[in-house]
């Protein structure tokens, strides 16, 4: 993940949630700015320091492909998971493959019920992900999550993923602009560290309605 930035807001309600849910996937879709990124940096650093199984990934363009996506999956999953069979490097060999890229990627997912070890896999800027063979693979890589095995997504957009059954389920916490907006106090906090000075609670509240929780929009 990013290297924790020195004057960073705590965003201790939203890490919080994401260290303490039960859910299956925990998906935080807003646009730039609303500290998405941050949010997960954050709980992954605390579910680490409590010697949790984490791993991190970050996407770009370049990963929206079965082969070289799968690739980093498997080898995060192996950071965690020594005894798993499959081999990064046969996947980065296979890029563009689907069929061959698939067969491969199957083999995981044959062996994460044999896998009961609780952990996080932290898939960060997800909006780059839209092949249809890698996002196919991340829901039956979803449907295989045993008990305390979790992903988190960030994306800027919606993931337009089959969803569905698993808010039926209770296997799914999402969390859009609301939940990530800055509460008045995490404003106020922002302007403390940032400006180094105390604001007055009327300018506060001014500041806080007129740029809406957002970031972004305090930073500018």
């Amino acid at each position: 993940p990013p290297a924790a930035a020195a004057q960073s807001i705590s965003r201790d309600a939203v890490c919080s949630l994401i260290c303490s849910t039960p859910a299956t996937l925990v998906l935080l879709s807003a646009p730039a700015g609303f500290g998405k990124t941050t949010s997960m940096s954050q709980a992954y650093r605390e579910l680490k320091a409590k010697q949790s199984a984490v791993a991190w990934l970050t996407l770009d363009p370049a990963d929206n492909d079965l082969g070289r996506m799968g690739m980093y999956v498997v080898a995060a999953l192996r950071s965690i998971f020594a005894e798993l069979s499959i081999d990064p490097g046969e996947l980065d060999a296979l890029r563009g493959d689907f069929s061959a890229a698939n067969s491969r990627v199957c083999r995981l997912l044959d062996e994460m019920p044999l896998l009961s070890t609780p952990f996080v896999l932290f898939l960060d800027e997800f909006e780059h992900i839209t092949d249809p063979e890698a996002l196919a693979f991340l829901d039956r890589l979803m449907a295989a999550l045993d008990t305390g095995q979790r992903l988190v997504i960030g994306s800027r957009r919606n993931t337009n993923r089959h969803l569905g059954r698993l808010r039926v389920q209770g296997r799914l916490i999402e969390l859009g602009i609301e939940a990530l907006r800055f509460s008045e106090a995490e404003t106020r906090q922002f302007v403390n560290v940032r400006m180094q000075s105390e604001i007055a609670d009327t300018e506060l509240h001014h500041l806080h309605g007129h740029t809406e929780g957002w970031p972004a929009a305090l930073q500018l």
